[in-house]
């Protein structure tokens, strides 16, 4: 469950996420936790509110710094992929920490 490192990592708190979605910290709180009780529609209002996607709310397998490259990859024109990754491949190259 990411819910609470990605509200963090944006500087919010359990009661900033709360308001911008129209409820309270307690329904934010229980959504972090993964409670029974939370409800996808929170998890829903919680995404929209952060612009992240769902399965950025409880996915484990990458970083948020992974999530927001691969959302940053979706948002440029389709025509720039290549050249995005063409960067990222450069800079990869150019990294000190792997002579």
């Amino acid at each position: 469950m990411n819910l609470a490192r990605i509200r963090e990592l944006r500087g919010l708190t359990q009661r900033d996420l709360a308001e911008m979605i129209g409820m309270n910290a307690a329904t934010i709180q229980r959504a972090e936790v993964g409670a029974p009780s939370a409800k996808l529609e929170t998890y829903k209002k919680c995404a929209k509110a952060l612009n992240i996607t769902l399965s950025d709310i409880f996915s484990d397998d990458m970083t948020v710094l992974e999530r927001e490259l691969i959302s940053v990859f979706r948002r440029i024109p389709e025509s720039k992929h290549e050249q995005l990754l063409g960067l990222l491949r450069l800079a990869q190259e150019d990294d000190p920490a792997e002579d």
